[in-house]
């Protein structure tokens, strides 16, 4: 029996207590401190003398939590708070929030800490743990969550703020790799080159299925990547360049749309792409429901993969834009009729699928395409072998990916991208790491141009309305034309084939016309056809104008325009109105642009519209007549 007991026990003896409760109290925090067996526990008992004695077994009993005959529920539950949150303290816990104001505490746990939101089903399990092993037993519910609240109030008001990262973070000038091994180890990267750390200087958490990231070793080749993933030449300075954008902490992304057709291996690949970076229990997930679990999937992880898709809609088409550039989703708190919780997140994202995925412009914008081809006969290896190989050569592949990182950091001061994309941030870095991926200066900038450029031919020449407009506007290469939405949608099916015009992405009315050229705008642009919508006092108008020649998918040939003989400059059909007819600022000859497969050739648009203009000189002399 230690000094403090011996004290209490004789104060026991005297004629009375000052106050019975708090010797109690007292004598019971001694006994679990002192860790004393049950005999010994017997032994002080039966040494209690005087008016303290009572019936301090069930006393005891209930101090434990034990339901007996004469225990206070609420004394128990209390009770167990009080020793639970003194467990917790005990072990110093570091307790902040995030600046959107959620609690976490940094626990030690075995040999490493840990960062965990207070309240969340891991850190519940963390206190029980805490309180079974001093008691063999778990603590009550409601003394588990007085406790909960306890500490959340203490990390809301008297923690420090500090952001909280899954996977990669950015903290004086340094990139932070969580590695999510057992040991909690991360990787510091920096402009003189990278390092293994045991415990990491910023706070990483770690949700549900997040997997561990090999040691990284030097001195490995990073073409070994292509052993496993089966990538045109001309497209593997893409793949490395998203590969090194996902280890950026500051995006905006990419994203990376994989097109192959069956058999060509794009679900394993995939998941080998995505384990270079973020390994997750579940790699690959299908098509989200909506932008709301698009973002929760992506504030708990670094690399969204979503495989075989068959089409993404125009709803998930914006989401997955704005997850790339960054944006937010906003719904009513739980429980609450006018709160807000806000979701946020910028993330790298792949889609894999058999078709063009990517039709909108916006998102077009955004993405890098890679096209992986059909595995030859006798070339196909089991996913077990395949990925046997790919792990021995993984931690050479990321040791070169963060030799590339170090190789950005120390050059993106000094970088300069003339004639920027839309993914600029993108772009610019991708550049910086160019020398440190083993690349000449130019070669991400030039593959990228040219994906972009191929990826908007391949939109275009899949939107019936974006061929017929393209041949509208060609016919009549000097000229613009004006008008409302609904003389250009009666003009274009004057041209359009019973094909286009049955198409479900033909435009039935004169607003949905108007909505679709603003989508496609961007890459008509981008064919040297200007789309221009504006108000007037009379109402809506439109442009259409011709301003450079159309370069065709061969590079350096130029389609040139015939002499159209039959065309008559000032011939008005009444769906060209002469009152919105301007001369072009371009003087040039412009070309016939892209030749589509729909039965339609530059020769028929021209007869047709010749043979319009024939009719109705025809019927013009005939008016004539019957005037005279």
């Amino acid at each position: 029996m230690n000094d403090a007991l011996k004290a209490l026990v004789s104060d026991s003896r005297k004629d009375s207590l000052d106050n019975h409760n708090e010797w109690q109290n007292d004598l019971f925090n001694t006994i679990f401190e002192a860790k004393l067996s049950q005999t010994e526990i017997g032994m002080v008992f039966r040494s209690i003398e005087g008016v303290a004695k009572g019936d301090l077994e069930t006393d005891w009993k209930a101090y434990l939590g034990v339901a007996s005959d004469a225990g206070d529920d609420h004394h128990q539950k209390s009770t167990q708070s009080k020793i639970l949150l003194e467990l917790v303290l005990d072990s110093d816990p570091k307790l902040f929030h995030s600046p959107d104001r959620i609690a976490y505490a940094q626990v030690r746990v075995a040999e490493h800490l840990e960062v965990l939101e207070i309240g969340s089903g891991q850190f519940r399990l963390t206190l029980n743990k805490l309180f079974f092993d001093a008691y063999g037993k778990p603590p009550a519910t409601q003394a588990l969550e007085d406790t909960l609240k306890v500490l959340e109030a203490k990390a809301l008001f008297q923690g420090d703020e500090l952001p909280v990262y899954v996977r990669l973070a950015e903290h004086n000038g340094k990139i932070y790799l969580d590695r999510g091994d057992d040991e909690r180890g991360v990787v510091e990267i920096d402009e003189k080159g990278w390092r293994i750390l045991r415990e990491s200087p910023v706070m990483f958490r770690r949700p549900k299925g997040l997997e561990p990231l090999p040691e990284p070793k030097k001195g490995g080749d990073l073409n070994r990547l292509f052993d496993f993933v089966n990538v045109e030449d001309k497209e593997r300075v893409l793949l490395l360049a998203f590969l090194v954008a996902c280890l950026n902490p500051k995006g905006p992304y990419p994203l990376l749309i994989l097109i192959a057709e069956m058999g060509s291996g794009k679900s394993t690949q995939t998941r080998i792409i995505k384990s270079l970076v973020d390994p997750n229990l579940a790699p690959l997930r299908s098509a989200p429901r909506d932008e709301r679990d698009l973002l929760i999937a992506a504030v708990n992880s670094r690399v969204l993969a979503y495989d075989n898709l068959s089409y993404v809609s125009p709803s998930l088409s914006d989401a997955l834009c704005r997850l790339s550039t960054g944006g937010g989703y906003a719904t009513r708190a739980l429980y609450s009729n006018s709160e807000e919780t806000i979701i946020e997140a910028m993330r790298p994202v792949i889609l894999t699928g058999i078709n063009d995925l990517a039709t909108r412009s916006d998102l077009i914008d955004r993405a890098v395409f890679l096209h992986l081809p059909r595995l030859k006969e006798g070339m196909n290896k089991t996913e077990r072998e395949l990925l046997q190989s790919f792990e021995k050569a993984r931690p050479f592949i990321l040791g070169c990916l963060l030799d590339a990182v170090s190789v950005g950091l120390r050059k993106l001061p000094e970088t300069k991208v003339e004639n920027l994309p839309r993914m600029a941030d993108f772009a610019t870095w991708a550049t910086a790491c160019e020398t440190g991926l083993g690349l000449e200066s130019g070669t991400i900038l030039k593959a990228y141009r040219e994906n972009r450029a191929l990826a908007n031919e391949t939109a275009l020449a899949e939107s019936p309305l974006s061929v017929v407009i393209q041949k509208f506007a060609e016919a009549y290469q000097t000229k613009s034309w004006q008008g409302t939405a609904s003389e250009l949608l009666s003009a274009l099916e004057r041209i359009a084939t019973d094909i286009q015009r049955t198409s479900k992405a033909w435009p039935k009315a004169a607003n949905v016309l108007s909505n679709k050229l603003r989508g496609l705008a961007p890459n008509l642009r981008n064919t040297g056809l200007e789309i221009e919508m504006s108000r007037t006092s009379n109402g809506s108008r439109i442009s259409v104008k011709k301003t450079v020649t159309i370069v065709t998918s061969s590079p350096g040939e130029e389609k040139s325009c015939p002499e159209q003989e039959n065309l008559d400059d000032s011939f008005d059909d009444g769906l060209f109105n002469s009152d919105y007819l301007e001369i072009s600022s371009s003087s040039e000859k412009t070309g016939l642009g892209h030749h589509s497969d729909d039965g339609v050739g530059d020769d028929d648009l021209i007869q047709d519209i010749s043979k319009a203009r024939r009719e109705q000189r025809v019927s013009l002399r005939e008016e004539e007549k019957v005037l005279t």
